[in-house]
């Protein structure tokens, strides 16, 4: 009993924050979802009154209809190599790392449990590419208004590795080295279990192969506002 009233403690927001305020619980019975809902509220984010958002990624969690269900002002785009579920706004089946967006062209991106994958041949043989993941996040860089941000969560351990198609597993050097990309400061950073429960960052580096084959690091970029 303790423990779940600390747990509890734990997700209760600290101040007030309308932009998590206004998703409530949406998608808490997901464990990514859970990361993305305790990081809005740990971590001060928002987007301006009809931003224009992306997410990468928009199979397998509707986080889109979710976004607009907390502020219908905004202006939403999905894509997913595999499709996209039915939903607001644009939903686009293809290759991220083909698609074409203007410089500028959002306020936001989001990548639930998403750019890990992006390369690798694992959902219906999407393309290869050793660096799917940095060519993303360059992408996504461009693809940025100023003063706009990206957010994703990605397995983490004390290793780096890519295991066979399914993901890839990053350590804090390749978060550095892979994810964090000119144009792009990393400006926040959290570590979560697999039930999407936040973790210490010497818990989730710690060797616990038989227990736990890795944790969840959930991290947002900002680009630089002009000027």
């Amino acid at each position: 009993m303790q423990g779940e009233q600390q747990e509890q403690q734990e997700w209760r927001p600290q101040e007030v924050n309308p932009f998590a305020d206004a998703w409530g619980n949406r998608g808490s019975g997901d464990a990514c979802l859970r990361v993305w809902l305790h990081t809005i509220r740990v971590h001060p984010l928002s987007w301006p009154p009809g931003a224009r958002v992306l997410e990468i990624g928009c199979q397998d969690v509707n986080w889109l209809t979710m976004a607009t269900q907390a502020d219908p002002s905004i202006v939403v785009t999905g894509i997913d190599w595999r499709g996209a579920i039915k939903g607001p706004g644009t939903r686009l089946r293809g290759d991220v790392l083909t698609q074409t967006f203007a410089p500028g062209s959002f306020d936001a991106i989001a990548m639930i449990s998403t750019v890990e994958h992006i390369g690798l041949g694992h959902y219906q043989n999407d393309p290869l590419h050793a660096c799917g993941d940095t060519e993303t996040m360059e992408r996504c860089a461009e693809w940025l208004a100023p003063g706009g941000w990206v957010y994703a969560d990605v397995p983490y351990s004390s290793e780096y590795r890519v295991f066979k198609t399914k993901c890839r597993i990053y350590n804090q050097a390749a978060v550095l080295s892979r994810l964090t990309v000119p144009g792009l400061t990393l400006e926040h950073q959290g570590w979560y279990d697999l039930q999407g429960r936040p973790v210490a960052q010497t818990e989730a580096e710690s060797p616990h192969e038989t227990l736990r084959p890795f944790d969840y690091t959930a991290l947002v970029w900002r680009k630089a506002s002009d000027g």
